[in-house]
């Protein structure tokens, strides 16, 4: 569904340290497919056309503000100056709520999965005849374990939420469980926001009480029902962002089946949130696509290759066990064998580098045949150095090219040469030591050496 609100201020929260995932980055830098989990937050408010984004943060996560504002540019920071519970953290954007009369949606930066289709639901339910005040989303779960439970009345109305500690047996066999995100009538948000009151047992301000408040007020408070609870899984410890990868892996993989690509295995092949992959493309098991990766038509990826940063194009053959680095092209039919490594380089149509191979910075023209063994030398200890080499070139095996070099069009490469001046178009180069033969000379190394084991076993 396309949504299009032009009364929507959208709030996430975003301030929570993240204690328990163990590290000093910020909960919602953690990346999920290759990147922060607080961009597919902004992605989804972005996609409702929200009027404005205000990104709750604390005092010392200027980096969450930072990359929020590559996904949302006119992001609104606010500061949470304490950590006094929800609604204390939506109170902080008091300045920006207080005069709007649209409707304000509030989400958690620490929920990746959520869909922007699901929230539309929850827009368009303050369009309905009832006029509520405030509208949650709620859960159905067979297992409810430690989630706080909606409580409704025999007019479908929300009359609270109770936190799963402070409810009583028969509140916890409800099976209609919190999903966390909430929209408030802008109209109403600030008084019933202000009169929410600290829990007892930690001081905090709780955002989920802003339905008793409402009902209090004689306000309506309704519940959407999700259909897919696991968009509104958030992220607290490793294992829940493990999870979550998972789930976001599965969406995009079952994308790209639908589209067309055949994966034999496809719990192993892992993507990148922008990964682009065209239809009629075969993919073995154990691949790794990482960010900026764009496959066309009928390639083909075999087994333990990891590609990133890299446009591959029609009818290329990769792997196995090749390694795309970032910024490689490969025009239509190339092909990369086991055990190749390019970074940084452009191959021509229908080039072949076949096995144990290293390409880095280089231009490589079409037809070419790289073999075994070849590496680009293109680091000398202070910088980088191109190398460029022609249409049908042969480069044998085991060689080096020491860049800076240009290896002209139809040039032959000898087997076992380095290679460390420019080479003319149709030329031959060899650069290898002579062979130097002794004639009978192995009869005597070995007299020779069987002389001196003997002597040292002596010893």
């Amino acid at each position: 569904m396309e949504i299009v609100n032009n009364s929507l201020f959208t709030i996430i929260l975003a301030a929570g340290k993240g204690t328990r995932m163990c590290s000093s980055l910020p909960k919602v830098l953690h990346s999920i497919g290759g990147r922060p989990m607080i961009h597919y937050v902004l992605e989804t408010a972005v996609a409702l056309q929200t009027e404005q984004i205000a990104l709750v943060v604390n005092h010392s996560q200027e980096s969450v503000i930072k990359e929020a504002q590559q996904t949302f540019s006119k992001i609104i920071p606010v500061i949470q100056e304490e950590q006094l519970g929800t609604a204390h953290a939506v109170l902080s954007a008091r300045t920006f709520i207080e005069n709007f009369k649209g409707i304000v949606l509030v989400l958690f930066g620490d929920t990746p999965l959520i869909r922007h289709q699901t929230l539309g639901e929850v827009i368009d339910r303050f369009s309905s005849p009832s006029k509520p005040a405030v509208v949650v989303v709620g859960m159905q779960l067979d297992d409810p374990k430690a989630y706080g439970r909606i409580v409704t009345s025999k007019d479908n109305q929300v009359d609270a939420i109770v936190e799963h500690k402070e409810a009583d047996e028969n509140i916890r066999k409800i099976k209609l469980c919190n999903a966390g995100v909430m929209a408030l009538d802008g109209v109403h948000a600030i008084k019933l926001l202000e009169k929410i009151l600290p829990q007892e047992s930690n001081q905090e301000y709780y955002l989920t009480d802003v339905v008793r408040v409402a009902r209090a007020e004689g306000l309506k408070a309704e519940v959407v029902v999700a259909q897919d609870p696991s968009e509104f899984e958030g992220v607290n410890t490793r294992k829940d962002l493990a999870e979550s990868e998972t789930k976001m892996q599965e969406r995009w993989r079952n994308k790209a089946l639908e589209q067309g690509v055949t994966m034999i295995s496809p719990e192993t092949v892992y993507l990148s949130y922008d990964t682009k992959i065209a239809s009629d493309v075969i993919i073995h098991p154990f691949v790794n696509l990482g960010p900026n990766t764009i496959i066309e038509q009928d390639v083909i990826i075999r087994s333990f290759s990891d590609i990133e940063d890299t446009h591959i194009k029609n009818g290329c053959t990769i792997g196995p066990f090749a390694r795309l680095r970032p910024g490689t092209v490969l025009e239509e039919n190339v092909k990369i064998g086991n055990f190749v490594e390019v970074k940084n380089s452009t191959l021509g149509a229908k080039t072949k580098v076949n096995h144990l191979s290293y390409i880095g910075d280089a231009v490589v023209g079409e037809k070419t045949n790289i073999g075994a063994g070849t590496i680009t030398c293109n680091y000398d200890g202070f910088s980088k150095w191109q190398t460029e080499i022609g249409d049908g070139v042969s480069i044998g095996a085991n060689t080096s090219l020491v860049a800076p070099l240009k290896i002209g069009n139809q040039a032959y490469i000898g087997a076992g040469s380095t290679i460390t001046k420019n080479i003319a178009p149709q030329s031959l180069a060899v650069a290898r030591a002579q062979v130097k033969e002794i004639e009978k000379g192995a009869i005597s190394l070995r007299n020779k050496k069987s002389t001196l084991t003997y002597e040292k076993d002596l010893g």
